[in-house]
């Protein structure tokens, strides 16, 4: 397969820009009317806390004021005068007025923010529906990944959590049971099957001056938990004769590959690392095996997401810290060197378009999608709103705002086209290529 303006048959998701475009644009339009529903809700909210502020101070300052004027004709008056007991009495009910007045005022303003508050949840949740239908099959490079599963009962449950090429950390809740492998309890034995044994340490023996190897059986040991990442995999086996959560706990080195350890657990702790002197190129082939053997099941289980649980920048969850504008910045400095690109080597003006030539079939696919309309879905937002998709040039944008301050690398040879909705495709068998247009 030959894409017209360079081989790209390497390229990771090489079918998918212009879909992941429109894909991009559709949820950051989403996301940004409710970002802006939830500004405007707190701004409502702000006004009604100011508002009951300068009502209480409006009444302190009247009672202030009325109180000046009854102790100016009480002073040195005796205490059963007519003025006096006129003055404790105004003084009595002023003071009660008061109180009720603020109050009302009080539960009049807490209503209206708990009904402001209720209302940004449900916003917050709304723009939240907008990041899930995305993320949940977003079509971006994933540049670090880790799992962690255990086993719960009878049952794995586990989850992930994925860095993109644009910046993006997703954590999704893992669908176990959609998992051959994961979806019962599994032991050692299940992928290396045999009488197994590993050394535990050593002990002392009768008749003998030096200590001997302690062995442990696991082929009959239960896993229970995984992890795994970039530079390494951990797996926990519960093994037969041990207390409930007694048992070992195998790390496995990614970077360099091969290098294997191996530590006690005890009552669900991991203690102190096995002396690796103990175990012989047999014992570490079998540790070998068995991980060689899991991971396949790994990959699988990262793919089976179930649910998106966060997205984050940095650390920081998107929906709670109102990351919104932050996630469009990153995913547009993504797309626009990719876009641009396939701009310059698009032959019709107003259109975005990528061909792709099958030598083996001899035929030609023509992804493209018009700038209009997606212009037309960035103008359902505001100027400084839409400002934030002016670098990648689909006309009708505001003059670009500061990017947020994080730099993404994306090489050229990861530019790529798709058909999805709204993306348009042709089939052209024995077409010749467009000519590249002049942008001059």
């Amino acid at each position: 397969m030959q894409y017209m303006y360079g081989d790209l048959t390497k390229a990771d998701y090489q079918d998918n820009a212009l879909d992941l475009l429109q894909r991009v644009i559709d949820m950051s339009v989403e996301m940004l009317k409710k970002h802006q529903e939830i500004d405007n809700a707190l701004l409502t909210m702000q006004a009604e806390k100011n508002r009951m502020a300068q009502v209480d101070e409006d009444i302190e300052s009247l009672r202030a004021e009325l109180m000046k004027v009854l102790q100016s004709r009480t002073t040195n008056r005796p205490e059963q005068h007519v003025l006096s007991l006129m003055g404790r009495a105004v003084t009595e009910t002023l003071t009660r007025q008061a109180n009720e007045g603020k109050a009302r005022m009080k539960a009049q303003v807490e209503e209206a923010v708990n009904g402001i508050q209720a209302q940004v949840i449900q916003l917050s949740n709304l723009a939240f529906d907008a990041l899930r239908e995305f993320f949940m099959a977003s079509g971006l490079p994933v540049k670090e990944g880790n799992l962690r599963c255990r086993l719960d009962g009878l049952v794995y449950r586990a989850e992930s959590e994925m860095l993109d090429a644009a910046g993006i950390q997703c954590r999704y809740n893992i669908s176990c049971g959609a998992s051959e492998f994961f979806s019962g309890p599994k032991r050692f034995g299940d992928l290396v099957p045999g009488k197994q044994e590993i050394p535990l340490g050593t002990k002392k023996a009768r008749f003998k001056k030096e200590p001997v190897l302690e062995m442990v059986r696991i082929d009959d040991a239960m896993l229970t938990q995984v992890f795994d990442n970039e530079e390494t995999g951990e797996f926990r086996l519960s093994t037969r004769g041990g207390g409930e959560g007694d048992g070992l706990q195998v790390r496995v080195a990614k970077n360099p590959p091969g290098r294997v350890s191996v530590f006690t657990v005890v009552n669900n702790v991991m203690g102190q690392q096995i002396p690796s002197n103990l175990y012989t190129d047999m014992h570490i082939d079998l540790l070998m095996r068995f991980w060689q053997q899991l991971s396949p099941h790994l990959m699988a289980l990262y793919q089976t997401k179930e649910s998106l649980a966060s997205v984050g920048i940095g650390g920081k969850d998107v929906v709670d810290g109102r990351l919104f504008a932050e996630i469009v910045n990153r995913l547009v400095r993504y797309l626009t060197p990719i876009i641009r690109d396939i701009d310059s080597h698009t032959p019709v003006d107003g259109e975005l378009s990528l061909s792709i030539e099958h030598e083996d079939e001899g035929r030609r696919d023509v992804f493209f999608v018009r700038k209009d309309k997606l212009a037309k879905r960035i103008a359902e937002l505001p100027a400084l709103q839409r400002a934030l998709f002016s670098p990648l040039d689909l006309g009708g944008a505001p003059a670009a705002i500061p990017f947020y301050e994080a730099t993404v690398e994306v090489s050229s040879d990861i530019i790529k086209g798709v058909l999805l909705d709204g993306v348009h495709q042709n089939s052209v068998p024995g077409k010749p290529p467009f000519p590249k247009k002049d942008k001059s």
